[in-house]
């Protein structure tokens, strides 16, 4: 299992912070090539990293605020897009690609 915390041959790439609200924000695309995604939300956040876009609170997976997520290639969906809604107002997400 890769392990972000342990020295890796990957390298990681800081995205923007990208804003999040009630409607389905597209946080990272599919890219075939990715081996994990990093997220950490500033808001509540519900998520599906399955590349689903219709991604709400009843069926997105919830990440609190401040909490880092790691999503890896090992769960076989790393490579998928993820999207992201928040229950009301805005957040920002910091994501980092792992290569």
């Amino acid at each position: 299992m890769l392990d972000p915390l342990q020295k890796q041959d990957y390298f990681h790439t800081m995205q923007t912070p990208i804003t999040v609200s009630t409607s389905a924000t597209r946080l990272v695309p599919s890219v075939p090539t990715r081996k994990g995604v990093i997220l950490q939300p500033s808001a509540n956040i519900y998520v599906s990293f399955c590349g689903d876009d219709t991604v709400d609170t009843t069926k997105g997976f919830l990440i609190y605020s401040g909490q880092i997520v790691w999503f890896s290639d090992d769960l076989g969906r790393a490579k998928d897009a993820i999207y992201a809604v928040t229950a009301s107002g805005t957040g920002t997400v910091k994501i980092e690609e792992v290569w």
